[in-house]
């Protein structure tokens, strides 16, 4: 596995890591190396997305990036054809979120979009689809994890802070934003640090995709507006993730993900093995 650490191989390979909930060392300082982003990821986000409360004066207009990756995967969703690839497969490990807070929130968006008459600006089948693509992305891996790596997770509790418009190469996507307190997000922080897994990034969820721009000052981008307040004030909770799976995809809405479920290594029902080897 060329071009790893002995630390990132350790973690591949199967080897038992020491990340339990409850382990951290206090640091020194208010935030430990690539917990900021974790803790308080609005502190960044606000300074690249864009404002919700703006968008009816503003309008929305995507990005190139965003025309280059995601809408045609928006298309490909609509119009039931085969989806973009791109090479080589990313490899991550994710974090499923459950159905049951999920699927509800899609159908309340959904039905409010038809009531605002925004089918031709926000994709429907994308909506659709999140209950069961939902997740957050915890690490981005290297290289593929072997058949016996695992994780030093049992669950991982998160609060939802609302939706964050997209930011460069994303504008025109539409985030369900998490954040974690200070011991789990030295513990994520930590364990992506042993994953090779950089740069920082916010925890989001990808949920809401233009089809188009929407010109500032018209009424199709005060009913949008309408949208995002209503999807901002529906993506608020506090969860407890323990769906922990190994993804490989090749694009960016996972439609091609190929997932398996990641061995946890430190069983919940035995508090005494965190910190053995």
């Amino acid at each position: 596995m060329a071009g790893t650490s002995c630390t990132q191989r350790r973690w591949l390979e199967g080897s038992r890591p020491q990340h339990a909930l409850g382990e951290a060392v206090v640091s020194q300082g208010q935030y430990e190396p690539g917990t900021e982003v974790l803790e308080v990821p609005w502190a960044q986000l606000r300074e690249q997305g864009a404002d919700l409360s703006a968008v009816a004066v503003t309008g929305v207009t995507l990005d190139a990036d965003y025309r280059t990756r995601l809408l045609p995967l928006v298309h490909a969703l609509e119009n039931g054809t085969d989806v973009p690839r791109y090479h080589p497969v990313r490899h991550s490990l994710v974090a499923r979120l459950p159905q049951d807070w999920t699927r509800p929130r899609a159908q309340r968006l959904e039905r409010l979009i038809d009531r605002l008459g925004l089918a031709t600006v926000v994709c429907v089948a994308a909506l659709r689809s999140w209950p069961r693509l939902a997740h957050l992305t915890l690490a981005m891996l290297p290289s593929e994890p072997s058949a016996t790596a695992t994780v030093g997770l049992t669950s991982l509790p998160v609060t939802f802070d609302g939706l964050f418009l997209g930011s460069r190469r994303t504008v025109g996507r539409g985030y369900a934003v998490a954040r974690l307190a200070t011991e789990e997000a030295r513990v994520l922080a930590s364990l992506r640090q042993d994953l090779g897994s950089t740069p920082p990034r916010p925890l989001m969820s990808g949920m809401l995709h233009l089809r188009r721009d929407v010109q500032g000052g018209s009424d199709e981008a005060s009913r949008l507006s309408q949208l995002l307040k209503e999807a901002d004030q529906l993506l608020r909770a506090e969860l407890r993730l323990t769906d922990f799976v190994w993804n490989a995809t090749q694009d960016d809405m996972i439609l091609t993900a190929r997932q398996r479920t990641a061995r946890l290594s430190l069983p919940a029902t035995d508090p005494t093995a965190a910190g053995t080897s």
